[in-house]
């Protein structure tokens, strides 16, 4: 973890509104991306990142920047049991609502771009809901394996192979959804 961030976090614990209001700053697109891709819904991520925002806020003075390892990965923790207590009613991503086409791209690479989306989304849409995260985290939100190991309850190890069974998983599936179509 950064010194400032330390600093901002030793001085948020002591109530100092203006530093928590800074690490707001500072995650708050991560934190309203990542839940915006879980929940699939700009109102339920809105929702749930306020809920995170909140919960860290309360429990900021039980944060130990020694002992609990990164901000972001705590954040990310408050945030996924957030999301796994809204998300048991919802089971679809919908990657094409990350996708900004460029209109001046052709129509063929438009179709061929929205149809790989499509088939990566329900490929993702597969895995189980913890698969679903790390993959996100990993691949998304480009976050290291300790943190992502210290947000989903891993070992770093034990991440590691996780991770490299999703691949070979999501290859699979992703071939499948070729035969499928063919």
């Amino acid at each position: 973890m950064e010194k400032d961030e330390i600093e901002l976090i030793k001085r948020a614990q002591k109530g100092e509104r203006e530093a928590f209001a800074a690490l707001y700053e500072k995650y708050f697109e991560k934190i309203y991306r990542y839940c915006f891709f879980n929940l699939r819904s700009h109102e339920d991520a809105q929702d749930a990142v306020q809920e995170t925002f909140v919960k860290t806020l309360r429990r900021i003075k039980e944060f130990e920047t020694k002992s609990q390892g990164t901000f972001q990965a705590y954040l990310f923790q408050i945030a996924r049991n957030i999301i796994i207590d809204r998300s048991r009613k919802r089971r679809e991503i919908k990657i094409e609502d990350f996708e900004s086409i460029e209109s001046t791209e052709d129509m063929v690479e438009e179709f061929s771009k929205k149809q790989r989306s499509e088939r990566v989304r329900r490929v993702i849409d597969r895995l189980d809901g913890v698969e679903r995260q790390i993959i996100i985290l990993r691949y998304f939100e480009e976050m290291s394996y300790e943190e992502i190991a210290e947000a989903v309850g891993l070992k770093p190890a034990a991440l590691r192979v996780r991770i490299h069974r999703l691949i070979k998983k999501i290859a699979a599936l992703y071939e499948h959804e070729d035969r499928r179509r063919n």
